[in-house]
């Protein structure tokens, strides 16, 4: 049947052009539900489609009741809909759900001249999609307001900005803010809003998205804030950048601890360039090692480098110590020992420095080692430094031992002395009085020989200790070495060989000649004993040294001069050489490695250097010779020796009548040796006057005492002689002194003018040397 649909009767209504039949056959081919009913609610058209929808066919359809087909729909939302359109006359559209079909429709019913029209649509799928769509906007609402970050979404086309109530909260703003683009970059750091502009402008749809973080200023109390954010650029329908959308999270905490690690990175990392300490870590399992920046500047390897400890071990450890660093490696993973140990390694440029290794592993919770980690630093100027510190605390002990030696040896050489005053003054006046066929005549010789002796071993005493007399002068050392040379020739072995390698235009070193010869002949001699009577070599050497500089080699004994020049007198054996503990030994006194001893010769050639203001070095090895290297300062003026004796200077010349007796004031603490020296004053023609003390010899001569002489005793307690020296010309500046001592005392001589002292009487002495000494002081 066919059914004619008037197209002016609603504006609703389809409009059909062209002839009724081609209006009818295009709704025929329509995708859509199309229908009419007239008043009675008679179908009087349906299409296919819409026949299908509703699972019937079109013949089911047309000429029949709507009611009558889908009785189960009186009553429903459509035939409500459809009796309000027939009533109203005013088109409606719904759009419900079906429930015996499990089916969404869509209709649209509109007045006709026959009754209404309709359009119908089955949209279940829509319908479906679109409510997925709501949970899924639903979920993601409830997602981004239950966290800190913030959604924002910018349409770059109308350049609205939209934000999230946490993301406005990220900038400081309440809940109610619609901000702008501007205004936010407006917020941001200025150091950053270029970076964060450039999110906004992102271009590339296909690859761009963006991850930045900036800092804002919070509205209100302008902190300052770190934000990160993410984004990516939405492309509408022709590809073109249409949206950016993007979420921001609050990354304060994490920028700073960033901030705060990569300042502890940095400062550790200073702190091992300081400390010349490096670091690793090393995966045991994937073998995998990290490397700190100053184990690579220790290693000297380009930081790009990537370093295996195998790798480390062919470039740096040496094949002799490979085998052993392994070995600690090995024994610290299997808990044996810690690693700590320390290594030499070879540097790129031949070097070789020593490192010290400290590590500890990580263990899985069966026991198995899961990582090492550890340290590695150059030691090698603290070994160096701990080396020169135990070189130097040798060095203070030995001369703390010397000068503890060399006091005990003054001190015993002093006292002695006096008591050889005593022997040796009298026994020399008992042989001046006995005649020469008396029976006495003989032990007293022996018991002045035994007296001179003894002095003698006085004088190497004061030596050792640096106390002795000395007559200085300028001395070239090649000049005495050369004669002491030719001196000894007789005195060594018939295999000894004497090589002299003398420097010519040597400069001067101000010492006594005869203490030096002392000095060069106990070293040839003690060269000569190294050799056991073999066959063997004996260099004397001398030369010329800058000042400042640490000796060539060997243990020093003494305190190296401080002087431009040092002048060095060097005698080297190719003997059988010493050990370190005969070595620390040698300049002890009356030390021997022989079966019968030499006495001091070594420790008093010590002293005389020392008293010199010299030091001795020694290098020496067993089987290896012995090398004495003497340093002395070099005399760098002009000046003359002194004199063994000062001549007399008097402030007034003494008449002395024949038949006077002159007054001699003896002032010496020892009792013994001021009455031995007063006896033989008295038989040599003088008259003394004895005092204990400096304070009783003054009391004497503010009493009136007027000595022609006075004979002073260097080394006394409670006031020396030198302090009664310098308080005589305050009582007599005319007064003539002649000082008496054992020890060396060159200061007091350069005092003469000052103090009028007259000559020096060297303790113990004859009663020759006693007279002799006062005839030419009184004249």
């Amino acid at each position: 049947m066919t059914t004619r649909i008037d197209p002016a009767l609603s504006p609703d209504q389809p409009r059909v052009t062209g002839s009724a039949d081609d209006a009818i056959d295009a709704l025929d081919r329509a995708p859509f539900g199309y229908f009419v009913l007239d008043r009675d609610w008679r179908y009087v058209y349906h299409n296919a489609a819409g026949a299908s929808l509703v699972f019937r066919r079109v013949d089911e359809l047309v000429g029949k009741v709507i009611w009558e087909v889908f009785p189960d729909a009186v009553g429903n939302s459509y035939w409500q809909l459809y009796n309000r359109v027939m009533t109203t006359r005013v088109p409606e559209r719904l759009v419900d759900f079906v429930a015996a079909r499990q089916r969404w429709y869509e209709v649209s019913v509109f007045p006709t001249a026959e009754g209404i029209g309709g359009i119908f649509n089955d949209v279940t799928a829509a319908q479906e999609a679109e409510a997925a769509l709501r949970v899924s906007e639903a979920r993601l609402r409830l997602v981004l307001d239950a966290s800190t970050a913030g959604y924002w979404d910018y349409d770059r086309q109308r350049g609205a900005f939209l934000a999230s109530a946490p993301m406005l909260a990220l900038f400081g703003l309440g809940d109610t803010a619609r901000p702008t683009r501007d205004e936010l970059l407006a917020m941001v750091h200025p150091d950053d809003r270029d970076r964060m502009a450039g999110v906004l402008s992102g271009d590339d749809p296909a690859s761009h998205r963006w991850s930045a973080a900036f800092r804002v200023r919070l509205v209100g109390d302008g902190a300052e804030r770190w934000i990160r954010t993410r984004s990516q650029v939405i492309a509408d329908h022709e590809g073109r950048p249409a949206r950016t959308i993007g979420v921001m999270v609050d990354v304060t905490t994490e920028m700073r601890a960033d901030a705060t690690l990569a300042e502890l990175q940095r400062q550790l990392e200073e702190a091992q360039e300081l400390a010349a300490i490096g670091s690793w870590s090393w995966d045991v399992i994937s073998g995998e090692v990290i490397w700190s920046a100053e184990a690579y500047r220790l290693l000297e390897v380009d930081p790009g480098a990537a370093l295996s400890f195998e790798l480390v071990l062919s470039m740096a450890i040496d094949d002799a110590h490979r085998q052993s660093f392994l070995k600690h490696v090995e024994d610290a993973l299997a808990g044996v020992c810690p690693y700590d140990f320390e290594t030499p390694v070879r540097l790129r440029d031949g070097s070789i420095r020593t490192f010290r290794n400290l590590g500890n592993v990580e263990r899985t919770p069966d026991g198995a080692p899961r990582r090492m980690t550890g340290t590695m630093q150059d030691v090698s100027a603290l070994k160096a430094a701990a080396e020169e510190r135990s070189r130097l605390e040798a060095q203070i002990q030995q001369s703390q031992k010397l000068e503890s030696l060399g006091i005990l040896a003054g001190g015993i050489a002093h006292d002695f002395n006096n008591l050889l005053v005593g022997v040796l003054t009298n026994a020399s006046g008992l042989l001046h009085n006995v005649p020469a066929d008396h029976g006495w005549r003989e032990p007293l010789s022996e018991i002045e020989h035994a007296a001179q002796r003894a002095a003698d071993l006085t004088r190497q005493l004061l030596a050792y200790s640096g106390r002795a007399r000395f007559v200085v002068e300028a001395v070239d050392l090649s000049a005495l070495a050369l004669e002491m040379s030719q001196l000894v020739h007789a005195a060594l072995g018939a295999g000894a060989q004497l090589d002299l390698q003398l420097a010519d235009g040597l400069p001067s070193v101000r010492a006594d000649t005869t203490q030096l010869r002392q000095v060069v002949m106990n070293l040839i001699q003690n060269a000569a004993d190294a050799l056991q009577g073999q066959s063997g070599l004996i260099t004397l050497r001398t030369a010329t040294t800058q000042g400042g500089t640490p000796p060539v080699a060997g243990v020093l004994f003494g305190e190296m001069p401080v002087a431009a020049t040092l002048v060095t007198l060097e005698v080297t054996d190719s003997g059988v050489g010493m050990s370190p503990e005969t070595l620390a030994r040698i300049f002890d006194p009356f030390f021997t490695t022989k079966f019968t001893g030499r006495g001091l010769g070594l420790a008093a050639t010590l002293g005389i250097v020392r008293g010199h203001g010299g030091a001795i070095t020694v290098h020496t090895a067993p089987g290896a010779g012995t090398t004495f290297r003497l340093y002395f300062p070099a005399d760098t003026s002009n000046a003359s020796a002194v004199p063994a004796t000062p001549l007399p200077s008097p402030a007034v010349a003494i008449d002395v009548q024949p038949g006077d007796e002159p007054t001699v004031l003896v002032v010496d603490d020892d009792a013994t040796v001021r009455r031995v020296i007063e006896r033989t004053l008295r038989v040599i023609g003088y008259n003394p006057v004895a005092a204990s003390t400096g304070h009783e010899a003054l009391a004497l001569l503010e009493g009136g005492l007027a000595p022609h002489l006075v004979l002073l005793d260097l080394t006394m307690p409670e006031m020396s002689g030198r302090d009664v020296l310098r308080a005589l010309p305050e009582r007599n500046p005319a007064l003539r002194v002649v000082l008496m001592s054992g020890y060396n005392d060159q200061e007091c001589e350069a005092d003469i003018g000052d103090f009028g002292l007259v000559g020096f009487l060297q303790k113990p002495f004859t009663i020759a040397e006693l007279s002799s000494l006062m005839e030419r002081a009184l004249q």
